[in-house]
């Protein structure tokens, strides 16, 4: 059900707001939202199964290893599907350029 309501507001928030201002552009917006997506839906896969694994850990227990497991798979995967801004990324978190 959330999905759907996801899905039903992404349509009218392109057709309102994207479409206004930018024009026609519904293959760009797909292209620039699909990895995205894609990234967080392994993360949230990752993190939903360690959450059957972990059952009986504590509930602190299980939300430290969730957390660490959600940001662990994000940066390996904003790693390998998005190397560049990952490299630019961390030149921007460690100072250098």
């Amino acid at each position: 059900a959330r999905f759907g309501l996801q899905l039903i507001l992404a349509i009218a928030y392109y057709r309102v707001m994207i479409r206004t201002v930018a024009g026609p552009c519904l293959a760009s917006y797909i292209k620039a939202s699909g990895i995205p997506l894609i990234i967080a839906l392994g993360m949230g896969a990752a993190v939903y199964v360690v959450g059957y694994v972990v059952v009986h850990f504590s509930p602190l227990g299980q939300m430290i290893l969730q957390v660490l497991t959600g940001v662990l798979v994000y940066s390996l995967l904003i790693w390998i599907f998005q190397r560049t801004q990952s490299r630019e990324m961390l030149k921007l978190i460690l100072g250098r350029e």
